[in-house]
């Protein structure tokens, strides 16, 4: 070899190690500047959430394979020993092929992170700021990488007898100032780094999110205030300033909780010290959370609809009398607060209570159910004249008078935000109805710290007639 040679490979091996050195001091730099408002956070960062999802595999190639520990230092002494072994054996391209490959798995290894930096920079410089001391790091390593990859190419082409090709002063060396400011650029702090002091406002309320934390910035400060207080993670992390721990987390955490899997999130415990089922809540710090959670919750909504569809199926089987209604209605009604609530416009009088079930009033009917929320099955019937009387199969069967002051009885569902009702029952218009009800499972459901959907039956039955007495016809 001659000196040439032995001056590249050995700049190829220092700036190698060199990368080492300065990542860890890049990671070490952390500026206090006190506490300033945040910035505004992005509502989505796709370099750090492609990270979040994908950049698994490269770190663990990077923690696992020997050839890429202490930024790749091993492979490049590889690249020499082949290289030096070609050179002996008349076969100089075997060097300069292995150097070739070696740099394209080098880089893509250790340096995958640098165009998801820039591409979040592109996108919105807040972004950057999420990368934390990372961004700093991954640069410093990026360009001493770089510069131990040139060397090693360089090295590589240098035979021994052939005089080396120069470099070509060309549009390359035109763009390395380019690269070089843009490498300042993200390594450079866009905004101080800030701190929540425990007495801010945000965290007075610990990690609860109440009503007037409603920017998401805030909110994300009030998750720091919760993994703070709660010590959900390891003190070296914790005494990070915000944006560095934010940055952690969205890097680090964020994936963990989105795959949950069990034997993933007990490694991540064991080699971080972190239980991700103990930070709180990160759907306003993790944008691939909030859209699972956003997922989830329709999956959820849909089958929940599924479900309450058979009720009311069954429902109308279970409840329906023999007779023959001039109108049915049967459905599965949310008893929010512990009611059946009917009423109408235009009503006025003292309201009375029957036997525990039911109270009534001139435009009102409430029937009190055993669930203080649920939904209970419930059909309403209504007739133009009196229906005939069946007992059998009900707990408890009850009739009250009611006056309908403008004939437009109708009967509210505590879980529909649209203010949906169902009515039509009072055939006659105005003026006075009975009212037989039926019920079934209201016992259970007192009973019960929490009965299931359709533990309690209803069957109404609305139909003209005098009189305002109320009458137990069964319990």
């Amino acid at each position: 070899m001659t000196r040439r040679s032995w001056v590249l490979w050995a700049g190829a091996v220092l700036t190698a190690l060199l990368g080492t050195i300065a990542s860890d001091l890049a990671e070490m730099a952390m500026d206090r500047w006190g506490f300033t408002p945040p910035p505004t956070i992005p509502e989505s960062c796709p370099g750090a959430e492609f990270d979040d999802a994908y950049g698994d595999p490269f770190r663990r190639v990077i923690e696992e394979v020997p050839l890429f520990w202490a930024r790749s230092t091993p492979s490049v002494l590889l690249v020499l020993v082949l290289w030096w072994i070609g050179l002996h054996r008349g076969r100089p391209g075997l060097g300069q092929a292995a150097a070739r490959a070696a740099a394209v798995l080098i880089l893509l290894a250790t340096c995958f992170r640098l165009p998801l930096i820039a591409l979040d920079w592109w996108v919105d410089p807040g972004c950057v700021e999420f990368w934390g001391t990372v961004r700093r790091s991954e640069i410093a390593r990026g360009l001493c990488t770089a510069v131990s990859l040139a060397f090693m190419l360089r090295a590589a082409s240098a035979v021994p007898g052939i005089p080396a090709v120069p470099f070509r002063r060309g549009r390359g060396w035109r763009t390395l100032p380019a690269v070089l400011a843009m490498g300042l650029i993200l390594s450079a702090d866009t905004v101080p780094q800030w701190t929540t002091p425990p007495g801010h406002e945000i965290c007075r309320d610990g990690y609860v999110l109440n009503a007037s934390v409603s920017a998401s910035g805030d909110r994300a400060l009030s998750f720091l205030c919760a993994i703070r207080e709660n010590r959900a993670m390891p003190v070296g992390l914790t005494a990070m300033s915000d944006q560095e721990l934010l940055g952690y987390v969205r890097r680090e955490v964020c994936g963990v909780i989105v795959r949950d899997d069990r034997e993933e999130t007990r490694r991540f415990l064991d080699r971080t010290g972190i239980d991700v089922t103990a930070i709180g809540d990160p759907a306003y710090v993790c944008p691939d959370v909030r859209r699972k959670e956003k997922a989830d919750g329709k999956r959820a909504q849909a089958e929940y609809r599924r479900e309450i569809a058979v009720l009311k199926e069954r429902c109308a089987r279970r409840t329906a009398s023999g007779g023959r209604p001039v109108r049915r209605v049967s459905e599965m009604v949310y008893t929010q607060y512990g009611v059946i609530e009917g009423g109408e416009e235009g009503g006025r009088g003292p309201a009375k209570t029957v036997v525990d079930l039911v109270e009534v009033a001139p435009g009102s009917l409430v029937i009190m159910t055993g669930a203080e929320e649920g939904h209970a099955c419930v059909t309403f019937e209504a007739y133009r004249k009196v229906p005939p009387l069946r007992t059998r199969g009900w707990e408890q069967v009850v009739e009250v008078g009611y006056r309908s002051p403008a004939g437009s009885l109708a009967f509210s569902d505590g879980d529909d935000i649209d203010g949906r009702a169902f009515g039509g029952f009072t055939l006659a218009g105005k003026g006075s109805y009975r009212v037989r009800i039926h019920v079934r499972g209201r016992d259970r459901a007192i009973a019960e710290i929490a009965p299931p959907d359709g533990t309690e039956e209803y069957l109404i039955m609305i139909y003209p007639g005098t009189g305002g007495k109320a009458v137990v016809r069964r319990g």
